[in-house]
């Protein structure tokens, strides 16, 4: 499950930042191992608070467990999970709310309560069985079948796995989004790439510049400079043009197979600094 999350993780990110770009995703042609790379980076930090919080939640839980064992404050603890119970409902309301307090929150926070809900619940229904087994020996919960609660885990497994996919698929447009704005943001910080040709492959766009190469010992034609490398993947070089603002000024694809040459230069140089 882990490694689906990650795998779904990169893809939705690399959608999100795809589309803000202009491009169809599945064109890029982005490999199982290219996403989990790209979400690894991206899902450290919320990964190491998961740890953690899961970490802390085993603590807390064998001290519970200890004081149950040994019958210490069970009305008390009964009441607590009782009230507990209703997590489910009450948790992901007040994410609403809150997200109604900071709009641009509610994507991360509805997805989020709900899991949180979720997961407490199920907690709190589990310890309040059996601390009433503990009290009332006698009680009504032995009468369920025996399918209830196997089907009980299954229901709210599948809830929590629905949950965590909606809460990683909104993180992940979040992430898309900012990279993408980052790129441009940055776009004469990225490496600068300069293409060589044999025929004129008409390459356009703000900040590109053609030119022809006349001497008769060059193997090429046409070299064009002002542009910016996005990404390579799927045996293609995505290039932006360094003036690029918005998708109506297009992605550049180059097949990665020697038809073309293709030069590299340190990020927020040009090729006419380069030459020097």
């Amino acid at each position: 499950m882990a490694t689906a999350l990650l795998v779904y993780f990169g893809w939705a990110r690399s959608n999100e930042q795809a589309r803000q770009l202009g491009l169809e995703e599945s064109v890029l042609g982005m490999s199982t191992r290219d996403y989990v790379l790209r979400s690894i980076d991206t899902l450290f930090v919320p990964l190491l608070v998961v740890g953690c919080a899961g970490v802390v939640w085993l603590l807390v839980h064998e001290r519970i467990s200890a004081a149950v064992d040994h019958r210490r404050g069970l009305p008390g603890w009964s009441k607590r999970f009782r009230w507990l119970r209703i997590s489910w409902l009450v948790v992901p309301a007040v994410g609403l709310v809150a997200g109604m307090v900071w709009p641009a929150w509610m994507e991360l926070i509805v997805p989020l309560c709900m899991t949180v809900g979720i997961l407490v619940s199920s907690y709190a229904s589990v310890m309040y069985r059996r601390i009433k087994s503990l009290t009332k020996p006698d009680s009504d919960d032995g009468c369920l079948a025996r399918w209830h609660w196997p089907l009980m885990k299954l229901l709210v497994g599948a809830l929590v796995a629905l949950t965590i996919f909606w809460g990683l698929s909104t993180f992940a447009g979040v992430v898309g989004r900012g990279l993408a704005d980052q790129i441009v943001a940055g776009l004469d910080q990225r490496t600068g790439v300069v293409v060589y040709s044999k025929q004129d492959i008409q390459l356009a766009g703000p900040g590109v510049t053609k030119y022809q190469i006349t001497e008769s010992s060059s193997a090429y034609g046409f070299r064009y400079d002002g542009l910016r490398l996005l990404q390579r993947t799927g045996d293609k070089f995505y290039l932006l043009p360094v003036g690029w603002r918005s998708d109506a000024d297009g992605v550049i694809a180059l097949p990665d197979d020697g038809s073309v040459r293709v030069e590299f230069s340190t990020a927020g140089r040009s090729a006419s600094d380069t030459d020097r």
